[in-house]
C-alpha cells in the first residue's frame, strides 16, 4: 500500500457517503475525483491500470448519455420528423429542431449496433432508414429486423467533438468489431 497526500482544501471534493450491506455507513470518492486522482498520478499508476480506469469511465458516461435519451422505433422517429409544431405554415420538427450529435441504431433481431454522427442528427437517422446510409442497416431494416433508436446532443455531452463522441460510442457498443461499423470512427 503506498500512501498518497493531497492538499486539505481538496480532501472534500467529491467525497460522499456509502451504506453497506449491515449497515454501516462508509466515506468514498465519487467516480469524477477517482478519475481525476488517476489522470494526476498518471506516471505513478500502471499504464494498464489507468487505460482501464478512463476507458471505464468514458463507457460509464456514454451509457448514461444513452440511458437518459429517448429510444424510438424507426416509425415513431418517422412520426416525430413530420410533426409541425405551430399548425399549417409552421416548419416541421425536422426543420427546427435538428441538432449535433451522435445516434445509436440498435438492431434488436440481430443484436448489432451501427453508430454514427451529424451536425443535423436527424436527417443522418432518416437517411440510413431511406436507403441513403448505411446499405446493411437498411437491408436488415428493409427484411424486417426490428431497430431502436437512440440520439446524444453534442452539446452538454462533456465530449469537445463530434469525432470525439462518435469514437468513444463505436468503442462502447463495439458496434466496429461488432456491429455494422466500417471504421473506429473519424480521427
Amino acid at each position: 500500500i503506498k500512501i498518497h497526500y493531497i492538499k486539505e482544501e481538496k480532501h472534500l471534493l467529491g467525497l460522499k457517503e456509502m451504506k453497506l450491506q449491515d449497515g454501516t455507513t462508509i466515506q468514498i470518492y465519487d467516480m469524477e475525483r477517482t478519475i481525476c486522482d488517476i489522470i494526476r498520478d498518471r506516471n505513478k499508476i500502471d499504464p494498464q491500470i489507468f487505460n482501464d480506469a478512463v476507458k471505464g469511465y468514458i463507457k460509464k458516461k456514454i451509457k448514461g448519455l444513452a440511458n437518459n435519451a429517448l429510444e424510438l422505433t424507426p416509425e415513431e422517429f418517422f412520426e416525430l420528423r413530420k410533426t409541425s409544431f405551430g399548425g399549417k405554415g409552421s416548419p416541421y420538427y425536422a426543420l427546427k429542431y435538428n441538432f449535433s450529435g451522435v445516434y445509436i441504431l440498435y438492431n434488436t433481431t440481430k443484436n448489432m449496433y451501427y453508430v454514427g454522427q451529424g451536425k443535423e442528427i436527424l436527417n443522418r437517422v432518416n437517411s440510413h432508414f431511406t436507403g441513403k446510409g448505411n446499405g446493411d442497416v437498411y437491408a436488415d431494416y428493409k427484411y424486417g429486423n426490428l431497430f431502436t433508436i437512440k440520439m446524444i446532443a453534442l452539446e452538454k455531452s462533456g465530449f469537445k467533438t463530434l469525432n470525439e463522441l462518435e469514437r468513444n460510442t463505436i468503442a462502447t457498443y463495439e458496434s466496429f468489431a461488432a456491429g455494422y461499423n466500417k471504421t473506429r470512427g473519424n480521427k
